[in-house]
C-alpha cells in the first residue's frame, strides 16, 4: 500500500503538481489522521506504549489507525491522479457512456462554475475572519455564514444554468480519451519498473 501511495505521489509530481501543494494537502489530511490514530489507540485493547507518549495508547490501536490513514491517503491521491489525468471533455465522454447519463448532466455542468464561486467565497470569508479580534469566538458564526453563502451561490448557478442550458450544453462537447499519449508511456514504464523492484524484493 505504501508502494502504491509513493507511485501516486511520484506520478502527480511528474504531472506538474508543485511540492507546496503536497505540503498543504498533508497538513489538511492531518486533521483527519490525528483523530483516527487517537481514537484507535485509546479504544483498541492491546499492549500499551510505554514511552515517550504519556497517553494510554496501544500498539495495536496505533497500527490499525496508521493502516486506515494510509488507506485514506491512497484513495485521496489516487482519485486526484485520476481527476488530473483526464480533461473535462474526456470526463464528459465517460459520462455519456453511462446508462441514464442525462440525469447527471446538470450536476456535471455545475461543477466548474461552483468551484470558482466556492473558492472565492471561502477566500473572502477567511480574510474577513483573520482581521477579527478574538476570531476563534466568531468561528461558528463565520462557518454558518459560509454555508449560507455557498447555498445561495449554488441556487444562483443553478438558475443561470437553467436559463443558459443550450449554451452551456453546446460548450461541453465530448472528446475521445487518448489512452497512450507520450507522457502516459513514461508513466507505464515507471509503473512496470516499480512492479519489477517490488517482486524482486
Amino acid at each position: 500500500m505504501v508502494y502504491f501511495l509513493c507511485c501516486s505521489l511520484v506520478v502527480l509530481y511528474l504531472q506538474g503538481m508543485p511540492w507546496m501543494a503536497f505540503i498543504k494537502i498533508f497538513r489538511l489530511l492531518l486533521w483527519l489522521f490525528v483523530p483516527i490514530l487517537l481514537f484507535h489507540g485509546l479504544f483498541t485493547p492491546g499492549l500499551y506504549v510505554q514511552s515517550p507518549i504519556a497517553l494510554p495508547l496501544t500498539i495495536e490501536g496505533l497500527s490499525r489507525g496508521l493502516y486506515l490513514s494510509l488507506h485514506i491517503a491512497l484513495i485521496f491521491f489516487a482519485a486526484m491522479l485520476l481527476y488530473r489525468s483526464l480533461t473535462m471533455a474526456e470526463w464528459y465522454s465517460c459520462l455519456n457512456r453511462l446508462p441514464k447519463a442525462n440525469v447527471l448532466q446538470p450536476y456535471f455542468l455545475l461543477i466548474p462554475q461552483l468551484r470558482k464561486r466556492l473558492y472565492a467565497i471561502l477566500s473572502e470569508q477567511k480574510q474577513s475572519w483573520r482581521v477579527l479580534e478574538q476570531r476563534w469566538l466568531h468561528l461558528p458564526d463565520m462557518l454558518v455564514l459560509s454555508i449560507q453563502d455557498m447555498l445561495h451561490a449554488g441556487e444562483e448557478e443553478a438558475e443561470a444554468l437553467w436559463y443558459n442550458w443550450d449554451t452551456r450544453l453546446a460548450s461541453m462537447h465530448a472528446e475521445p480519451i487518448v489512452l497512450w499519449a507520450v507522457k502516459d508511456i513514461g508513466y507505464a514504464v515507471l509503473l512496470l519498473l516499480g512492479w519489477g523492484f517490488l517482486w524482486m524484493n
